[in-house]
């Protein structure tokens, strides 16, 4: 068979006979390549330094963890670190409240956002005397003053609200809101903020903390600590910052329960050591 088609091809005429195909071949553009190859030199002789001390640190790691547009400003890692500090936290609920702020969703910012113009044009609304009041009290533009485009938003506030909730979660103590803006975030923040944006987050990850298991958790602490030493301080951390109303006082220290009349407070007092005199000052209840 194959013998008979080679014997009507040969039989065709030239003119309905397929030419064979003609390949070319520059040679030129070879000899571009291997100028091109010859000078290209790699980028550096040295290896990739290693990422510095300061980069992996937890504070530096709950901050890459804060969504970037939250607000115009980035947060810095000294003021977590400075949160970390004078809450004493175990690393557990550190890596509890980086799990949250890793499962957060596209949509948080904005719910965040819209939450935290509400709250201010309420406490607007509630500032006016009665003779101010007009109608519609809030017009457009100062409802979108409020809002804003995330400047006035701080983001300090989600790694705030996120150890809030893992404290919660974890150890079931009675810190409100005002002990986290009063003593951690040293009055830099409302405590109706610290309430609005726990909200969100809890709204935003479906109310799932116990979702967050054991293995979630303590995998989530080796990134964040790694081969941490127990007793390294952080280098933001190092230093004083001041807490509102208690000037030159350390970063605050564990303290343990006081009684009074009977009663114990409902979690350790926290001590700080104050430079001038190097005294002890209870922020709880003296006995």
């Amino acid at each position: 068979m194959a013998g008979t088609m080679d014997e009507a091809m040969a039989r065709l005429p030239a003119s309905l006979k397929r030419p064979d195909p003609i390949v070319f071949h520059d040679d030129s553009e070879d000899e571009l390549l291997d100028e091109y190859f010859a000078s290209c030199v790699p980028l550096s002789n040295l290896p990739t330094p290693p990422l510095s001390a300061s980069s992996r640190t937890p504070a530096h790691h709950l901050t890459l963890l804060v969504p970037q547009n939250a607000s115009p400003q980035r947060l810095s890692p000294a003021v977590t670190a400075a949160y970390l500090a004078r809450a004493s936290l175990p690393r557990s609920t550190i890596a509890f409240a980086a799990c949250i702020l890793d499962s957060l969703s596209g949509f948080f910012v904005r719910t965040w956002r819209n939450e935290l113009a509400t709250i201010r044009v309420l406490t607007h609304v509630r500032t006016l005397k009665p003779s101010e009041w007009s109608f519609p009290v809030v017009t457009g533009s100062a409802w979108g003053a409020a809002s804003g485009t995330g400047s006035s938003c701080k983001p300090e506030l989600i790694v705030l609200a996120a150890l809030a909730i893992a404290k919660s979660w974890l150890d079931d103590t009675r810190t409100g809101a005002a002990w986290w803006a009063g003593k951690i975030a040293a009055g830099t923040v409302e405590s109706t903020e610290v309430d609005a944006t726990i909200r969100c987050l809890l709204k935003d990850i479906g109310y799932a903390l116990a979702a967050f298991g054991a293995e979630i958790v303590e995998e989530m602490e080796q990134e964040i600590f790694g081969d941490l030493d127990e007793n390294e301080v952080e280098p933001e951390a190092d230093g004083i910052y001041p807490i509102a109303g208690i000037p030159d006082c350390d970063k605050m220290h564990d303290g343990h329960a006081i009684f009074n009349d009977g009663i114990a407070t409902p979690e350790p007092s926290p001590v700080c050591l104050t430079a001038r005199d190097g005294g002890d000052m209870e922020l709880g209840i003296q006995a």
